[in-house]
């Protein structure tokens, strides 16, 4: 093939991944967020992720699964990000046990963007209809990645008493974002 043979191939090629990119783009922001669990992080590393897939791309990446293949860039996004964040401030992410938990749930489930947004939404009333107790225990848990025992310690609790306050918490939710959503929730 000649150079401008080449670079044409290049050129449709780089505009496949782009279409791609666009037509999944809702489902990777979602991956992000789920491995980040925090709104601002999660665009700041989409858009890091986002170039990335575009120039691995256009070294040559082989890419038979663009879905799989771009959690696999955004996960490396998201670990980078929490390595210089670590660097800076001294912070821990969640864990690579998280991570794999996204992963595998992605990779099971079908995404559904609309219905995501949905049931966040649900979600969102419900945390807001908790008291303000219980509702401090899951933002420690799911949004600050608080272990169990220091939790406990903050609130005064025994470590039991914070796993039954969340298990409660979390049986709460589920019954009102259903409610919410008409019965429509799953637990998967």
């Amino acid at each position: 093939m000649d150079g401008e043979g080449e670079l044409r191939a290049e050129v449709a090629g780089a505009g496949a991944v782009q279409r791609a990119l666009l037509e999944h783009r809702d489902a990777l922001f979602a991956y992000v967020l789920g491995l980040t669990r925090e709104i601002e992080v999660a665009e700041e590393v989409f858009q890091e992720a986002g170039v990335a897939i575009l120039q691995q791309a256009g070294r040559g990446a082989d890419i038979r699964d663009f879905p799989a293949w771009a959690r696999g860039v955004c996960r490396r996004q998201v670990a980078e990000f929490w390595r210089r964040a670590s660097r800076r401030r001294g912070e821990v992410p969640c864990g690579e046990a998280m991570d794999e938990l996204v992963d595998r749930s992605f990779a099971e489930h079908p995404f559904d963007a609309e219905e995501q947004v949905r049931r966040i939404g649900a979600l969102r009333r419900c945390l807001g209809r908790l008291g303000p107790r219980t509702r401090s225990l899951v933002l420690a848990f799911y949004e600050a990645c608080q272990p169990i025992r220091t939790i406990a310690q903050a609130h005064g609790w025994s470590e039991g008493a914070v796993k039954v306050a969340l298990s409660r918490a979390r049986g709460s939710l589920f019954d009102c974002v259903r409610r919410s959503l008409g019965g429509e929730v799953g637990h998967g």
